[in-house]
């Protein structure tokens, strides 16, 4: 079943690791016949953005998503970063096994979306910190 999708003029995306930007000044639609990766702009985070052990996170399975060719590299890092997550903050057990699945199942898309939750988590977390006196 193709996907279809729209741009905004100047949206980008990325397809398959190519980004593709709506040139025109109109809004343009893009029909995918067949499997692709896709992330729409809202949903890609900058190396700069990954500021956090939860973004940097988001931002490794992003990689992993667009990325295949680079695996190996992006599993050894995803890897470190889910054991200093558990070890900073055991209580996000629970959903950082989830996305594993998902990682391990190779769905990252799904994966992204359960991480865009696990950030909101780890914000709660800093926020309670903070409050707490305990800095960060």
């Amino acid at each position: 079943m193709p996907l279809k999708i729209e741009l905004k003029p100047g949206e980008k995306c990325i397809v398959s690791g190519a980004v593709i930007t709506n040139g025109g000044a109109r809004r343009c639609e893009l029909v995918f016949e067949n499997k692709v990766s896709i992330l729409r702009e809202k949903e890609i985070m900058r190396p700069e953005d990954a500021n956090t052990p939860c973004k940097n996170l988001y931002f490794t399975v992003q990689l992993m998503y667009i990325d295949s060719d680079n695996m190996d590299r992006y599993s050894a890092s995803y890897a470190s970063q889910i054991a200093e997550i558990m070890k900073a903050a055991p209580s996000l057990a629970e959903p950082i096994n989830s996305i594993t699945k998902m990682v391990m199942d190779q769905k990252y898309y799904k994966a992204l979306a359960q991480t865009k939750t696990l950030i909101e988590m780890e914000n709660k977390l800093l926020e309670e910190a903070i409050s707490a006196g305990h800095g960060v």
